[in-house]
């Protein structure tokens, strides 16, 4: 897939002339790129370009690096966690590559997530809060996902998430690397997130905190992980999570870090064959079917696993013969979690 090589590439993995004289192409537009960025944020932060205040309390939900951080359990954790305190939420999203319904996987995820949580979609945010607004006037609250780089609507707290397993997206902004604007923007961040934390070393870890400490002092760090918690059928049935993990299995997913996926599965003692990656926000069709199929048959395994953004667009009633499952996984905070009740504290208290 052209995707796959784009990443090999500029991950540095691809070796070989080719692959290097890219790379080299690469560098000068992702400085390029940089300075538009900063020029960007610097106009927002003198106030010569202007950012609109609407009559809610803003929650932004982002990341520094395009995809893959694993945002959506944390929004709709986060939503739930308002809605328990009596905070009016609801949800506002770009909702980008939507299905024909004009959903995209990650609404259609969150439905699940945040069930009676009200879901907007609409890539201006100051055009969606105003609607969410106009449709509820009782809202109190929009969490915004993948909004950190949506400067020209005012939050009230910004969250940014940092994938431990690939936290500066191969070390350059894009195109040469994943970096939507370079590590300096954490320092506009209320609360610094990292996630997969469980999947490097004790050492790693450690410099991971130190250097963000150095980015951002002031701003707190919070340590989690995705802790898997059972299977979801695609005819809708829950099933434990020993049930099919001890099975041999084909795992397939369209996500912005397929890896974080592998190393899940990995992590507790799934027997898979054969890994298919499709590019993320990926639209699965009759001939994905048919292909998957041709694999599963080929491993002589009658289960397929992939992530829940991949199952509630796979088509129903698809490869019968089969099982088809998605991995329930909850967001797992491991340390400082009092940072983040104290700020969603602060949310409800503005909001009422």
């Amino acid at each position: 897939m052209a995707t796959d090589a784009f990443l090999s590439i500029i991950s540095g993995k691809q070796l070989g002339l080719l692959a290097a004289c890219l790379r080299g192409f690469l560098h000068p537009v992702s400085y390029a790129y940089g300075i538009v960025v900063r020029v960007r944020n610097c106009l927002f932060d003198s106030g010569l370009k202007r950012s609109y205040t609407v009559p809610l309390k803003v929650i932004s939900i982002g990341n520094l690096t395009t995809g893959g951080t694993g945002k959506t359990p944390v929004v709709a954790e986060i939503a739930n966690r308002l809605t328990k305190q009596g905070v009016k939420t609801g949800l506002l999203s770009r909702g980008y590559r939507s299905l024909s319904t004009g959903e995209n996987d990650e609404k259609l995820v969150l439905d699940r997530l945040c069930p009676g949580v009200s879901h907007w979609q609409n890539p201006d945010r100051v055009v969606g809060a105003a609607q969410a607004k106009a449709e509820d006037p009782e809202l109190d609250a929009l969490v915004l996902d993948d909004a950190f780089q949506h400067r020209r609507i005012n939050r009230d707290l910004d969250i940014v998430l940092i994938d431990a397993t690939n936290p500066w997206g191969y070390g350059y902004q894009l195109p040469r690397g994943l970096l939507r604007e370079s590590k300096a923007g954490l320092k506009r961040a209320d609360l610094i997130v990292l996630t997969r934390a469980d999947q490097i070393t004790e050492s790693e870890l450690s410099a991971m905190k130190q250097e963000i400490g150095f980015i951002a002092s002031d701003v707190p760090l919070m340590i989690s992980r995705f802790r898997p918690t059972g299977w979801l059928t695609l005819d809708g049935s829950k099933v434990s999570l020993e049930e099919l993990t001890n099975k041999p299995m084909t795992a397939c997913c369209g996500i912005g870090n397929p890896d974080g996926f592998r190393n899940t599965l990995c992590a507790i003692g799934c027997d898979v064959k054969s890994f298919v990656e499709f590019a993320d926000h990926h639209h699965y069709d009759e001939q994905d079917i048919a292909s998957l199929a041709g694999v599963l048959k080929q491993e002589q395994v009658e289960t397929l696993v992939m992530t829940l953004k991949d199952l509630v667009k796979f088509p129903q009633h698809s490869l019968p013969e089969f099982t088809v499952a998605a991995l329930l996984i909850e967001w797992d905070i491991l340390e400082g979690e009092e940072a983040l009740e104290k700020l969603i504290a602060i949310g409800q208290s503005d909001a009422q």
